[in-house]
Formats: C-alpha cells, structure tokens, sequence
C-alpha cells in the first residue's frame, strides 16, 4: 500500500530527524487507491512536535490530492462545514482558490447530503484527502464532529474521501476506542532538538549571518553553526523544554551577533586548528552576556507589532492569547486581600465560623434584687 519508496523515506528522516516512524506509518495507512484508505486519520502531539510540518512533506513528496484547512479560522463547527464543501467544490476548476460558499450546512444531516452530491458530481478516480489542521483550536466545541467523522463512513455512498485530523490538545474520549489509526508525535527529546538545530545547509547558515566582510568556507560555517547549536541547547533547553519552534527563533536571533567575534577575526575556529575547542570556549565567554540577557528571552516569547506601513514598530510588543489572559488575572487578583484568594479563586469556599452569642450580657445590667423561694 506504500507510495514511498524506501529511498524515499530514508531522504525524509534525515530531512526530519526523530520522524521516520511517523512517515512509515502515514505511507503505509494512506495511498492512491480510494478503495483502501481509511475514513479517518488523528495525528496528535504536543505543539510544536512536527505533526504539520511531517503531514506537508509527505504529502508533498507523494503527490496526493489534497484540501489543507485551517480550523483556527472557523469561529463555528458550522462554518468549518461549509468550508469543507466550499473546497471540494473548487476541485478541478480554473480557479482552485476562488471558493463558492452558496451551500449552508445547518446539521450534520444535511451536510452528509452536500458531501454526497459533491462527491458524486467529482467522481475520483484517486483517494483525495481533507486536512483539518488545528482541530482542536477549533471556535467552539468540536467533539460532536468527531463522533461524525466516526460515523460518515456509513453515511457515504461514494468513495474516495479520507479526513486527517491534526491537534495538539487531548482528544475526546468517544474517539479513543474508535476503529480509525491514530498516529502519534512524542515530544522531542534534548538530543533530538539538538539534531533538528544542527541540520542546515551551509547557505542558510550564510543567510542567517547576511552580506559580511569575511566570507567563511562551508566547513567553517557548519563547525560553528554545530558549536552553537550545542550552546542554545545547553542554555535554553531547561526553559523551553522540547519546543523546538521556539528553540529555532531564539537561535535565528542571537546567530548574527553571536558571530560577530568570529567575523572580526578575535576568534579562530578553524577545525583542523588544534585550538579550535578553546576557541569556541572563548567565544562562549564572549557572549556569556548576549545569551543570559532578559531581552533575548522576551523577543523570542512575544512578537513585535507591525506598524500599517509594514515597518516594525519598535518599543512595542504583541503578547500570546494565553499570556494576555494570564496577565489580565494577575493584575485583577493583586487588588484583593490575600485571605480572600480561596474564596475567589477557587472552588474550596471559605469556612466561616459562627460565634455563638454570648448569654452573659443579658446579666451584665442587672443588680441584686428581692426574689420568692
């Protein structure tokens, strides 16, 4: 069932390390042929573990018909829907990016209806596959269509669709023992970030450093590329954890100025030169400061605002979603008083003891009076 040759797939690890497992089973789950392929595909993972970046290569070296969506974009499950059908209809045209969003899908009945007519009004002669990337950022609660997708093999009366679900986030617990494969990504591990760090072209490197005074041979510009991957992973790997996304921003950034020594001549690091290794220990030392400082940690966390000329703004940054909220509560919870955060902040509620009233009051004002035995 595999449209992947051998070599094929061995070009594709090296090109992602720590993914062959995962390419090997996407090409031995999907091909061609409508009749064999699954109705469904879960590709899940932590963000940032490879799961769109794999699904592309693959698809692009395989050559499959394919309809990549972003969930992200679809405010509701409805609106998704009426996308999916959009872009099947645009198969085959002239204008493949020019979409028709006349059909309305209010249910999940009448959309199977549209998938039917759309699907028999296309007749495939090969497998087309919908990817729907980001399923789980979807605007509202998506788990009802999984339980669709679970389903819609038996509603269809045509062949030749396959949907490939890619999150990041838990799945539901309705499709954990469903029939349709799964494929999972682990996160990276410190050696294999080191290795998706490590494996750039000379030109990219060269890129990376723009026009410079001193041109550095291909073996000079991959010896100190491989020595500061080394020094990222080392220092930043504690904090970012297997986020290899973050990891390759932090090292895009620093790279020009972190080779500064090094273009100037200060630095050897030639690799048949004997002091080479102390070299690069010198140029560590040189740019102890650049790594450690709080400026470098806050521009690869956040992102600069783009002015509406296009030029960047500088002094201003655009913070995640997430941290924005984070920030928000933080700054709400610092205007209460700290035995207040249970009650607030939390579902423990505060106990509160009841005082008894005292009856002893009720003599305080009396005086010694005449009374019968």
């Amino acid at each position: 069932m595999s449209d992947l040759t051998s070599d094929q797939l061995k070009e594709l690890a090296l090109e992602f390390p720590a993914r062959y497992n995962q390419f090997d089973l996407l090409s031995s789950l999907i091909s061609k042929d409508k009749t064999s392929n699954p109705t469904a595909i879960a590709l899940t993972g932590q963000p940032s573990s490879g799961k769109t970046a794999v699904l592309r290569r693959f698809l692009r070296e395989v050559r499959f018909s394919h309809t990549w969506l972003s969930c992200d974009e679809s405010v509701t499950l409805r609106v998704l829907l009426q996308r999916i059908l959009a872009a099947l209809r645009a198969i085959g045209t002239q204008d493949p990016n020019k979409l028709d969003y006349s059909i309305m899908c209010h249910n999940f009945t009448l959309f199977v209806t549209q998938l039917n007519d759309v699907l028999k009004a296309l007749a495939l002669e090969e497998a087309h596959f919908v990817v729907l990337d980001r399923i789980d950022e979807l605007g509202e609660p998506y788990e009802s269509f999984y339980q669709l997708v679970i389903n819609i093999g038996e509603m269809l009366r045509y062949d030749g669709i396959t949907f490939i679900l890619i999150s990041s986030g838990s799945e539901p617990r309705s499709s954990v023992t469903t029939t349709f494969p799964h494929i999972y990504f682990p996160p990276y591990s410190k050696a294999e970030s080191l290795a998706i760090l490590r494996s750039q072209t000379p030109g990219s490197i060269q890129s990376m450093l723009g026009p410079t005074d001193r041109e550095l041979s291909d073996v000079q510009l991959t010896s100190l590329w491989s020595s500061y991957c080394q020094v990222i992973i080392d220092t930043y790997f504690p904090l970012y954890g297997p986020d290899i996304q973050q990891l390759k921003a932090t090292a895009r950034e620093a790279f020009p100025t972190y080779a500064q020594p090094v273009l100037h001549g200060v630095v050897g690091i030639l690799p048949s030169n004997r002091d080479s290794q102390s070299g690069f220990v010198k140029l560590y030392k040189i740019n102890q400061p650049l790594l450690t400082s709080e400026e470098l940690v806050r521009n690869s966390f956040v992102s600069y605002v783009q002015s509406a000329g296009g030029t960047e703004a500088t002094g201003h940054h655009d913070m995640p979603m997430y941290s924005k909220y984070l920030l928000c509560a933080a700054y709400l919870a610092s205007y209460n008083k700290p035995r207040h955060d249970i009650r607030l902040f939390s579902r423990i509620r505060e106990s509160r003891r009841r005082i008894r009233k005292s009856t002893s009051h009720k003599f305080k004002d009396k005086k010694p009076c005449a009374f019968t035995v």
